[in-house]
């Protein structure tokens, strides 16, 4: 009876003793392992490496899709302002985008082969749409969060936009910092499709007419903001905000540059305000005014023959008071 007792003891134990001893002896073996498939530390919560690829790729995608749907809600405003990197057309130079593409399609087989190659040559994709951007504004060699933080502030990009992009710098730094987890062919493959689709949102949102209808949703935020009664002019083309009660009501236009706004354009919209215009109008622009504009603005004589009132410098809620006191001054009540 005792030696039942005593066998049934060692059944119960073995397993257990088995165990421990298979994991001391290949706890290197399984450390490894572990290594491959565990998660990375993010800002936005532990994430498995590709998870946050694929999120990074869908959120672009939708700010891609909104930022399309902003210029087709703008009538296809014309700006004569060119995008950053771009010679001057709507569009990047021709080759430019299709160059890139093709250069992130060749990443897909290297992804399977070398991943952590694959992830490095698309991060320099990014830093090459980004320091192209940059070049035409004669920033420098300066770093990418720099860069974006300006595009940002300029209101280039969309705060969203730069985030997903510092987003995918961070992934790329996990896999040049830590070498001792090896990164898999599908999280490459994720990172490659997710800098695809920021470089494709980046092109976009840098566009005249997206940078137009940023700026131009802007201001109306603001004079919704401010207190004015304000409604999109959807039956005029003349102007993009209708300002104010039946009696008191300015016509507004919103004009993004990323230039100076001279002598021509302002002779551009006193033509286009001649005298026959029904409603006084106000241009409101994010560019620095010419002195002839703001001769203009200061002499009544100046206004003879045309409805325009003025053109100011409004870029933000530091502006708000000019924006204000201009509407006022041509004829716009305050609620």
């Amino acid at each position: 009876m005792d030696w039942r007792l005593l066998l049934d003891y060692i059944r119960v134990l073995i397993w257990p003793v088995i165990v421990g001893t298979l994991g001391i002896v290949f706890r290197k073996q399984l450390a490894s392992i572990l290594k491959n498939i565990q998660s990375i530390e993010t800002p936005i919560g532990t994430l498995a490496f590709q998870n946050q690829a694929d999120a990074i790729e869908r959120e672009a995608s939708a700010i891609e899709a909104e930022i399309a749907a902003d210029i087709g809600g703008a009538g296809g405003a014309q700006t004569p302002d060119a995008p950053l990197g771009s010679d001057g057309a709507e569009n990047p130079p021709p080759g430019r985008q299709e160059d890139r593409a093709l250069i992130l399609e060749k990443l897909m087989p290297l992804a399977r082969t070398d991943p952590t190659a694959a992830v490095l040559a698309a991060w320099r994709e990014i830093e090459h749409t980004l320091k192209n951007a940059a070049a035409t504004s004669g920033r420098r060699r300066q770093t990418v969060p720099y860069l974006l933080a300006q595009a940002v502030e300029e209101d280039l990009l969309p705060p969203a936009l730069a985030q997903l992009t510092l987003d995918l710098r961070q992934l790329r730094n996990r896999v040049v910092h830590d070498e001792r987890s090896p990164l898999a062919p599908g999280g490459a493959t994720s990172y490659v499709l997710a800098a695809e689709r920021v470089i494709e949102t980046l092109h976009l949102a840098t566009t005249p007419t997206a940078r137009h209808a940023r700026y131009e949703q802007d201001v109306h935020d603001a004079l919704s903001r401010l207190g004015f009664t304000v409604r999109k002019a959807l039956g005029d083309s003349s102007y993009d905000f209708l300002v104010g009660d039946q009696n008191t009501m300015v016509g507004v236009e919103a004009k993004h540059r990323s230039r100076l706004f001279s002598a021509a354009d302002l002779d551009k919209e006193k033509k286009r305000n001649a005298v026959e215009s029904a409603l006084p109008a106000l241009v409101v622009t994010n560019a620095p005014l010419a002195d002839t504009v703001a001769r203009f603005n200061g002499t009544e004589a100046e206004k003879t023959g045309t409805r325009l009132r003025e053109v100011v410098q409004w870029k933000g809620p530091q502006d708000d008071d000019i924006l204000v006191r201009a509407l006022v001054r041509s004829g716009a009540v305050l609620f």
